[in-house]
C-alpha cells in the first residue's frame, strides 16, 4: 500500500509539473502575437480584426482544450495551420511556408506540442531580410504509432538573437516530453549553415 501511494504521489506531481509547463506557453504565445496585431492596429490595417479573431481561437485552444492528458493530433494540425495563417496575415511580404502531413491523424499526443516549434521557426527565421527565406514543416505518422515532426527554417547565423539556440519554448517541450514519455520521446535541434532544424519524435 505504501508503494502504491508513493507512485500515486509521483504521478500527481508529474501531472502538476506538466500543467505548469503548459501554462507557460500561453503568455509567451500571446505576447508575441499581440505585438504583431498592435503594429497593424496603429496603422489602421484591415487585417487587425481577422487577426484578433484568429488569435482568440488559438488562445481558446491552448488555454481550454489542452487540459486533457493527451489531445487529438488532428486538432494539433488544425491549430498549426491556423497559426501559420495568423502569422502570414501579419507579414508585409509573403514567406514560403510548406506544411505536409503524411499518414493518419486519428491518434493522440501531448497537447500543444507542435505550436511552440512552429512559433520558433517564425521567431528566429530571416524572412525580414532574406527574399528566399523558408519554413518547411513535415508531420509523419507511422503505422506502428511513432510520430515524427520536423521543422526547418532559414536563419542568419550572424544574428545573435535572444534564445538563438532554440529558445525557452523548445526547452519547455523537452521537459514536457521527459515527464510524459521518458526516454521514448525526444526533441533534437541542429544548425547547419543557414538552416535551423528541430526534429520531434
Amino acid at each position: 500500500i505504501q508503494e502504491q501511494r508513493h507512485w500515486e504521489l509521483l504521478s500527481k506531481e508529474r501531472e502538476a509539473q506538466l500543467r505548469l509547463l503548459r501554462s507557460q506557453i500561453n503568455p509567451h504565445f500571446l505576447f508575441n502575437n499581440l505585438n504583431n496585431i498592435y503594429s497593424l492596429a496603429v496603422v489602421g490595417s484591415d487585417k487587425t480584426a481577422p487577426m484578433l479573431l484568429r488569435l482568440s481561437q488559438l488562445l481558446r485552444y491552448v488555454t481550454y482544450e489542452t487540459r486533457e492528458a493527451l489531445a487529438p493530433l488532428a486538432s494539433e494540425v488544425e491549430h498549426v495551420q491556423a497559426y501559420i495563417e495568423l502569422l502570414r496575415m501579419s507579414m508585409e511580404e509573403p514567406v514560403q511556408v510548406d506544411f505536409s502531413v503524411e499518414g493518419h491523424t486519428d491518434c493522440r499526443v501531448e497537447p500543444a506540442i507542435l505550436l511552440p516549434i512552429v512559433e520558433n521557426c517564425f521567431k528566429h527565421g530571416d524572412y525580414h531580410d532574406n527574399p528566399e527565406a523558408f519554413i518547411r514543416l513535415t508531420l509523419t505518422v507511422h503505422d506502428d504509432g511513432w510520430i515524427g515532426f520536423t521543422a526547418e527554417n532559414s536563419f542568419d547565423p550572424q544574428q545573435k538573437q535572444k534564445d538563438s539556440a532554440g529558445g525557452v519554448g523548445l526547452e519547455n517541450i523537452r521537459r514536457r516530453l521527459q515527464l510524459r514519455f521518458g526516454e521514448s520521446a525526444r526533441l533534437r535541434t541542429a544548425a547547419e549553415g543557414r538552416v535551423f532544424r528541430a526534429k520531434l519524435e
